[in-house]
């Protein structure tokens, strides 16, 4: 099961978005195996239930529910208000966008346009995609699916989205917005399994290359919002454009100094767009496995949906 989730605190939201392994029996009930949840799903697949011990206080309980929302279409050109993703995880609806992320956006109708390199355009072949009314740069459209940039200026809660064709809009579409989204790049391109992550030297981390306890290895990621000094919209990070706001790298939940202070760079990736990185030492005490769930944790948000291979 992933699950996109905002939780309100005292402090303000966090929002949480996980794989949560599961097995459903054949009355429909079923047990987490990663939170001490019940869950039961309706035969047709259109309502679950269920209930636990809060995942963020377990001195709390919830009961909670889920339904299907209605299939959306629309004529001409049309954005759909359910399928608008981090580009590296897929969060399910209702998972915010953030400064500097790079998302796609599923559609109908829509005006193709090939990729190009960066730095990436506001305007492709006479199309504009714009958040809050500001050009968000574009890297790909195609029939089906727009691949962009969220501005870094962007800062209000919710965002309004509207794709423009040489004057023909788009349906509007609004989403919320938070300081921080972040997904992590997975192997397989769908947000689960491996996590593209590598070695000091670049090449990649795998059952067959595995990392070692005290390593250094380098995370790859969108969503980590604004940085230090501010980037520029479409243009590749030039020198270390950094960010505080991770506080935390999980490996099967060790983060080893959970203080942060084995993170030795979080920001943009030098040469890209969108593109963000952590390089973090892996704790001494860091579970040994081929398949180590690895998760990270920011100000505003908690994403645990990618494996580590530690040997």
């Amino acid at each position: 099961m992933t699950a996109s989730r905002r939780l309100r605190f005292n402090t303000g939201a966090l929002d949480v978005t996980a794989l949560v392994p599961y097995a459903l029996n054949q009355d429909g009930s079923g047990s987490g195996t990663a939170i001490d949840n019940l869950f039961a799903v309706a035969g047709n697949g259109k309502l679950f239930l269920g209930s636990g011990l809060s995942t963020a206080d377990t001195s709390r309980y919830e009961l909670f529910f889920g339904i299907a929302t209605p299939s959306v279409s629309g004529s001409g050109i049309f954005l759909n208000p359910q399928a608008v993703f981090n580009v590296f995880s897929f969060g399910p609806a209702g998972n915010p966008i953030a400064p500097g992320e790079f998302i796609t956006i599923y559609g109908t109708g829509l005006p193709p346009q090939k990729a190009v390199s960066v730095p990436f355009p506001l305007k492709l072949g006479g199309v504009q995609l714009l958040i809050n009314n500001t050009p968000a740069p574009l890297y790909l459209i195609t029939s089906t699916q727009v691949f962009g940039v969220v501005p870094y200026s962007l800062t209000s809660s919710t965002a309004t989205i509207v794709l423009d064709n040489n004057g023909t809009r788009s349906n509007t579409i609004t989403v919320p917005v938070a300081a921080t989204a972040p997904g992590i790049a997975a192997v397989a391109q769908n947000g689960l399994g491996a996590g593209a992550i590598t070695h000091a030297n670049g090449s990649l981390i795998s059952t067959d290359s595995p990392a070692a306890r005290g390593e250094t290895v380098v995370i790859y990621l969108t969503g980590l919002g604004q940085t230090s000094p501010a980037g520029i919209d479409g243009a590749a990070a030039k020198g270390l454009n950094t960010t505080n706001s991770v506080l935390a790298v999980y490996f099967s939940g060790n983060c080893g100094p959970c203080d942060g202070s084995n993170i030795t760079y979080q920001g943009l990736t030098p040469g890209f767009a969108g593109l963000y990185q952590i390089n973090v030492a892996i704790p001494a005490s860091a579970q040994l496995g081929l398949a180590i769930p690895l998760a990270i944790a920011t100000t505003n948000g908690f994403t645990d949906m990618v494996d580590i291979a530690i040997q």
